[in-house]
């Protein structure tokens, strides 16, 4: 015999009664509880996977995109119909309450805060995964090898900037050696000290990467690799021109409007770097008098950057203990220029991206106190900045089924004083 309607609705009741009554961690669709323990679990999962290795501290990695989403989210991915599992993510993608400046700021101070905040109050996918992106991408950027050189170049001058505003920095002349005062005599007064200005406006960098509904269907964890890799690629390649330019273009030394290496400097030579050429660089370097005309100390070079044409030459300059270049010089003279027996301990640096083949540059050493150029970050923000498109409703997730990545730099600089630098324009 059939049941009734009535019996049948009964049923339905009883088996909803009894339901709510099993623990949410036993139901197959329940919302998954997650301890703070397992969500570093989840993270470092996270993190193998979009770093292709099989492990983190122990923890494997998820296998695919899909798993990784179905397990963080506690949503069944592997039963979701047709591409609705891909839907889902996007949408989650956008709406994480954690996707803020304060989440995605990269200081180290605020990575860590980040990570605890997202222990307590989120397990989403969006977190989690942003965190290893994050991650990744500064990991990749601090590791750059030519970030070392644009900060051996710039030295202590590197600060925090609150706005957008033009910085104005005041170089002024210094004032002689004291004068002598005689016994119940009145000190003289020093004269003015000549006053150099330099001017510049920091400006904001970046771009977005997309990534499609079809590149997350097609589980295309390549793609996802490759955004933080592209992202700290760009920023610091940016960052490390912007630098190296000042010399590469020669650029004009405001407060006079001259070139950087020039006649009016006495920091120039137009003849192809050799022995001979260093040497008279060295001295005009060190023969330098400030803005005043008072002597200066510490513009005796540090560094010699040349372009990978003369990689080879300078290399034989710096490093070699016997003096090069001349049928006159014995096997037994030692080099002046070499790092460990010579007399300026010269550093080489190549510049793989100068097209110049025969410009070269000596640079003193802006730790000994004469400044070179400055490059100041908006609220000190030396290190990039990650943020996702954080509504779904509008823009590309709306007409085109993509979230939106964000990079974004801030930062701004010029030639602070021409005095440490010498270059040789060679025509």
């Amino acid at each position: 015999t059939l049941p009734t309607p009535e019996a049948v609705d009964g049923a339905i009741a009883d088996f909803r009664e009894v339901l709510t009554e099993i623990p949410p961690t036993t139901r197959r669709f329940a919302p998954v509880q997650v301890a703070d323990g397992e969500i570093e679990k989840m993270q470092k999962a996270m993190d193998a996977m979009l770093m292709d290795v099989p492990v983190v501290d122990g923890i494997p990695a998820f296998r695919s995109l899909r798993e990784a989403y179905g397990k963080i989210s506690g949503k069944d991915s592997y039963e979701m119909f047709g591409t609705t599992w891909a839907e889902s993510l996007i949408t989650d993608m956008q709406r994480s309450p954690t996707m803020t400046e304060q989440w995605v700021g990269s200081t180290p101070e605020t990575q860590g805060r980040a990570l605890r905040e997202a222990e307590i109050a989120t397990t989403s996918f969006t977190s989690i995964f942003g965190t290893s992106v994050k991650r990744i991408l500064l990991n990749r950027y601090h590791n750059l090898d030519y970030l070392a050189t644009w900060k051996k170049i710039v030295g202590p001058n590197i600060t925090s900037l609150s706005d957008y505003k033009t910085v104005d920095r005041l170089h002024m002349g210094g004032y002689g050696t004291p004068a002598v005062v005689a016994e119940g005599a009145t000190y003289p007064e020093a004269a003015a000290a000549t006053e150099e200005r330099v001017q510049y406006a920091p400006q904001k960098r970046g771009w977005t990467m997309p990534v499609t509904r079809e590149a997350i269907l097609a589980d295309d964890l390549g793609a996802l690799r490759r955004i933080p890799q592209v992202f700290a690629d760009s920023v610091g390649y940016g960052l490390y021109t912007f630098v190296l330019d000042f010399l590469r273009t020669n650029a004009v030394y405001d407060p006079d409007s001259v070139a950087l290496a020039a006649a009016g400097h006495n920091n120039t030579s137009t003849t192809a770097l050799d022995r001979t050429e260093l040497l008279t660089l060295i001295r005009l370097m060190r023969e330098q008098t400030g803005p005043s005309g008072t002597p200066l100390m510490g513009t005796s070079p540090r560094y010699l950057l040349v372009p990978n044409e003369l990689e080879d030459l300078a290399y034989r300059l710096t490093e070699s203990t016997v003096l090069a270049q001349a049928a006159t010089f014995t096997a037994t003279e030692p080099n002046i220029f070499n790092r460990t027996l010579g007399r300026y301990n010269l550093e080489l640096i190549v510049v793989d991206y100068w097209t110049d083949a025969n410009n070269y540059w000596l640079v003193a050493d802006p730790m000994r106190g004469i400044p070179t150029i400055e490059v100041g970050f908006i609220n000190g923000q030396q290190d990039p900045q990650l943020f996702i498109q954080d509504d779904p409703t509008q823009g590309a997730a709306f007409t085109s089924d993509k979230f939106t990545w964000k990079i974004r730099h801030e930062y701004g600089g010029d030639i602070l004083d021409y005095r440490p630098f010498a270059g040789g324009i060679v025509a």
